[in-house]
């Protein structure tokens, strides 16, 4: 019963999810034709969403990813956490912290996430966006 919960929470997170690049892609349609997206970036994303929804802690989910252009966009939701609840307890700077030490910034990072700026998106249980930032690949360097 729990699994089939989050099975069908991350479908709907995937769903809405695509919903929302599909649309910033359209809004930005000058901007995306001058930049192809590198179809191993591509690729790497569809078989992590194969995989996807998994468990990252307690209460923390990485539903989906998603890219265009230079960017891939990591999904997370708190299942056990309202906006509210977030707000009280400042937990922006621990989330933060923990999604920095995610990001692959070593020798052997993959040839396909060069030059490729990573968003990180939260959502509340209730599906509420938490906060969500940027950091470009040139904090790599």
């Amino acid at each position: 019963m729990f699994l089939n919960k989050i099975n069908r929470k991350g479908v709907f997170h995937r769903l809405f999810f695509s919903v929302v690049l599909i649309a910033s892609l359209s809004c930005n349609s000058e901007v995306q034709n001058d930049i192809e997206i590198d179809p191993a970036l591509e690729l790497a994303a569809e078989d992590l969403n194969n995989v996807l929804p998994q468990r990252q802690g307690i209460d923390l989910f990485l539903d989906s990813v998603a890219v265009n252009s230079n960017r891939m966009y990591y999904y997370y939701s708190l299942s056990g956490l309202t906006y509210e609840r977030f707000m009280e307890e400042s937990m922006h700077d621990s989330l933060y912290a923990d999604a920095l030490e995610r990001i692959p910034c070593s020798l052997w990072r993959p040839v396909y996430m060069q030059n490729v700026n990573v968003t990180f998106v939260y959502f509340s249980g209730d599906e509420e966006e938490l906060f969500q930032f940027t950091e470009s690949q040139a904090a790599c360097h």
